[in-house]
């Protein structure tokens, strides 16, 4: 008896142009296209003509077990997740299904990995990201709002650039409050920092601003929520360009001469 297979499809950030060649081919492959609401209507052009399953937000859990259970009845499944399969995506929680239902025997599974709103946020902003850097999500739905804290301040602590995915929505305030009160108290208020809002979609945003700017607008839910990554540099991240775009130094200034 053959195995049921299940494709997890990094589809990139909000637009198709993002999806891989790889991606599109295993789109091309699946029987059944599933996925959260929001990212399937992202690609709709792609998979017309395709069976889909979605569900809205919360019910991961709720499309990984569909996904299986329909793998494991003989369709060729692509499992959609927005960005990278890996950056807060679904690869984790389906591979956890199978592990605890040990059914290794019956499923292959291969992961396609994509564009996340991270690292396109960086590529239109400039060039923020050129050195070590650590992302963090300020959802406390699963984590502890203590540990998200406390990565936060190791890498301020660390000069890391910092990515935060997930920083604000109407009912959940406290973490973003939280990361405030860090930032004022780690960064230089100077520190350039990119707002980026709806990646990939044709509402999309991108703000060059700053540490100061940032504590200035607080909760403003139209700038920052859960459509928002932030990137916040470090103490080698400055302004480009008439700071129309960032960049942080990774020090070849100190050992080359730039003239032309």
């Amino acid at each position: 008896m053959s195995k049921g297979e299940i494709y997890i499809i990094s589809t990139g950030c909000g637009n198709p142009s993002y999806l891989t060649q790889n991606a599109s081919e295993l789109l091309k492959k699946s029987n059944l296209i599933v996925g959260y609401n929001k990212y399937i209507k992202d690609i709709k052009k792609v998979i017309q003509g395709k069976e889909v399953f979605s569900t809205g937000m919360t019910h991961e859990v709720d499309r990984c077990k569909y996904a299986i259970k329909e793998a494991l009845g003989s369709k060729k499944v692509g499992l959609i997740s927005n960005g990278d399969a890996n950056v807060y995506g679904m690869a984790g929680l389906v591979l956890e299904i199978i592990e605890y239902n040990n059914l290794w025997d019956k499923l292959d599974v291969f992961i396609e990995p994509g564009i996340t709103s991270f690292l396109a946020a960086a590529s239109k902003a400039g060039a923020p990201v050129m050195n070590d850097f650590a992302i963090v999500s300020l959802s406390n739905l699963l984590t502890p709002i203590e540990k998200i804290e406390k990565r936060i301040q190791n890498a301020f602590e660390a000069d890391f650039v910092l990515g935060l995915y997930n920083p604000l929505s109407h009912s959940r305030a406290e973490p973003y409050l939280m990361f405030l009160e860090n930032l004022k108290k780690y960064c230089d208020k100077s520190v350039p920092v990119v707002i980026a809002q709806n990646l990939g979609r044709e509402n999309e945003k991108i703000i060059i601003s700053s540490a100061s700017e940032l504590i200035k607008e607080s909760v403003n839910i139209e700038l920052i929520n859960m459509s928002t990554v932030l990137i916040i540099g470090n103490s080698n991240t400055t302004y480009v360009n008439s700071g129309k775009n960032v960049v942080t130094r990774r020090g070849y200034q100190k050992n080359y001469d730039y003239s032309l």
